[in-house]
């Protein structure tokens, strides 16, 4: 086995026992394309984060924030589109 491939499979393993999951966006696993310094934020999480990431709550404001966000684009598109006919009118 490569010694890149030997430090992938233990940074994964280390990953996953020791990380319960990604409290950026919820997903199971945190992706070997994250840096140490998110890593680092993920490892030292506080009690009440990681309560919140096995309870469901934290994927679900994920999931608020995602739909709050695309409303909002949404939202000013419209309005954007809407003034740029006004402008277009005068």
């Amino acid at each position: 086995m490569r010694y890149l491939d030997q430090v992938r499979e233990q940074t994964t393993l280390f990953m996953k026992n020791n990380i319960a999951q990604n409290y950026f966006n919820s997903e199971k696993n945190v992706p070997l394309t994250s840096t140490l310094q998110e890593a680092e934020v993920l490892f030292a999480a506080s009690d009440e984060v990681k309560a919140l990431g096995e309870s469901g709550e934290l994927a679900a404001l994920h999931e608020r924030v995602e739909n709050l966000h695309t409303i909002s684009q949404s939202e000013y598109i419209s309005i954007r589109d809407k003034l740029q006919n006004i402008i277009k009118a005068t």
